[in-house]
């Protein structure tokens, strides 16, 4: 994790000695976030319910011309509810989210639309499973429990990597309004007959740019 945000630092101090300007800015919003499994059997795939989360942090726009390169360090949640029956309902996991996107400007007025893609990295802090447990003539009973990430077999493999895809509008005085569609690329679980598993996330914030 150390060396990883070093190198992410570095290419930041490299990147803003060019820039034409340097801007910088904080957001948060809502995570529509869920786990596709895939693999098993082989060519199927299906996803998990969305379950709704949050990301706040800061980013810094790093201007040339019409493009913007832009990262920033976020906390966002991201994981998923399953579909029915008993076992694991509910999957959430904590991350520090590190992107690095890049955008073209569309002009539009005296405001500014923004299109691009970058790549994440997520280092995860915790998670937590929600148990449903259901016997027959019972009510259904519902554990929480911790966790981990690691190599074992019950546990989920850390960092994530994947892609980002989104869109902001700027407004002349400094707020955005930003969607993004997020998709990890790496598989999450340690089994290797298990099913392969991908966070998966739509998201909606608002932020503000500090001219």
């Amino acid at each position: 994790m150390k060396r990883s945000f070093l190198l992410f630092v570095l290419l930041c101090v490299s990147i803003s000695v060019f820039a034409q300007t340097t801007t910088f800015g904080v957001k948060a919003g809502f995570n529509f976030a869920n786990l596709i499994y895939s693999g098993v059997p082989k060519g199927s795939s299906e996803s998990t319910q969305s379950r709704i989360g949050f990301q706040a942090g800061g980013l810094v726009d790093f201007e040339f011309g019409n493009v913007l390169v832009q990262p920033g360090v976020l906390f966002s949640t991201k994981g998923g509810e399953s579909t029915g029956g008993p076992g694991v309902e509910k999957l959430v996991f904590n991350y520090i989210d590190v992107p690095l996107n890049v955008l073209y400007k569309l002009p539009s007025g005296d405001n500014a639309i923004y299109v691009g893609a970058g790549v994440y990295y997520d280092y995860g802090l915790s998670a937590k499973a929600t148990f449903d447990a259901q016997t027959e003539g019972k009510p259904d009973t519902h554990t929480r429990a911790n966790v981990f990430f690691g190599s074992a077999a019950d546990q989920f493999k850390n960092p994530d990597f994947g892609l980002n895809f989104l869109a902001f509008y700027q407004f002349k005085w400094g707020m955005m309004i930003n969607a993004g569609y997020s998709l990890g690329m790496t598989n999450l679980s340690n089994v290797v007959t298990a099913s392969k598993i991908q966070n998966q996330v739509i998201s909606i914030s608002a932020g503000y740019f500090f001219k």
